[in-house]
């Protein structure tokens, strides 16, 4: 795998390239998600690399839906959830959307009130956390393997997942 890494000290660095984004980062600073985001390690820095890593992600979005539904549907109970309260079409479509947001550089109230309102209709249809939450390690793995494809220098990979440490 460490095959896919170029050492080419030519390219511009994604730590580099991130410093010029424009993103959107008003987080309290006495909040609760202040405090959330201090102990998942997210700064303003990571919001900007995230924005330099957007193409990547949106380039692949269909391929992350695919997989992820792929994954869901061979849980009984969750095609039971999905048939009873939407469809899997229109749930992709509102995946696509979320990864988007996720990959926009944005971290506002609109940000975290739309996460709060996915988390309220989990909870009233019925979605466990073990589903939601096992779902959401397949959507990091895919994330991982696309920048495992796409980052050009193992340098950059790997001062990437130090950031998050």
């Amino acid at each position: 795998m460490l095959g896919v890494f170029r050492r080419n000290k030519t390219n511009t660095s994604i730590i580099e390239l991130s410093k010029g984004q424009q993103i959107i980062f008003n987080v309290p600073a006495n909040s609760e998600l202040k405090t959330q985001m201090d102990m998942l390690h997210i700064s303003k820095e990571d919001l900007q690399i995230v924005k330099v890593l957007q193409p990547f992600i949106y380039e692949e979005i269909d391929w992350i839906t695919k997989k992820f539904y792929t994954n869901i549907t061979k849980q009984p109970n969750l095609i039971a959830v999905i048939e009873r309260y939407s469809s899997i079409p229109k749930l992709k479509q509102t995946l696509k959307t979320h990864i988007k947001e996720l990959f926009n550089g944005n971290m506002n109230e609109d940000f975290i009130e739309q996460r709060v309102r996915i988390a309220k209709r989990h909870v009233q249809i019925g979605l466990h956390r073990k589903w939601y939450t096992a779902a959401y390690q397949e959507l990091s793995r895919s994330v991982i393997k696309i920048l495992q494809t796409k980052i050009s220098t193992i340098d950059d990979f790997f001062l990437l997942y130090k950031r998050n440490k």
